[in-house]
């Protein structure tokens, strides 16, 4: 990550990260997960989306699902005002790690947050 800010090197690609939010619903209430665990998403991005569906969209569906959607940008292009919708709506909070050591500290902020004391 480091390098990525040094050299400001561009991220190009299909990025669908509402398929990733869907898939990670598909985990976390399947079949073999823990009925009563405390389900937890983060979606690490530079949030540049290009393919499927809005993803606050598909993030207030994981929240409806029993999820909660942290969202952690990085780079200096970073859509962080999209990121921040999808957090929003997925009952989460976003974080933007502008170096390797904030995104550090942004993995054990998250650790440290209290489990929701109820998602309907």
């Amino acid at each position: 990550m480091d390098n990525l800010y040094r050299y400001q090197m561009p991220i190009a690609g299909g990025t669908n990260i509402s398929a990733g939010i869907d898939q990670a619903v598909e985990v976390l209430t399947g079949r073999d997960a823990r009925p009563h665990a405390f389900k937890v998403m983060i979606v690490m991005t530079d949030g540049q989306f290009n393919q499927g569906r809005k993803l606050w969209l598909a993030s207030a569906d994981a929240a409806t699902a029993g999820s909660e959607v942290h969202t952690v940008t990085f780079s200096n292009q970073a859509n962080q005002q999209d990121m921040m919708a999808t957090a929003t709506a997925g009952r989460g909070i976003h974080f933007h790690a502008p170096d390797g050591d904030t995104l550090a500290d942004i993995f054990q902020e998250i650790a440290r947050l209290p489990a929701a004391a109820s998602i309907e």
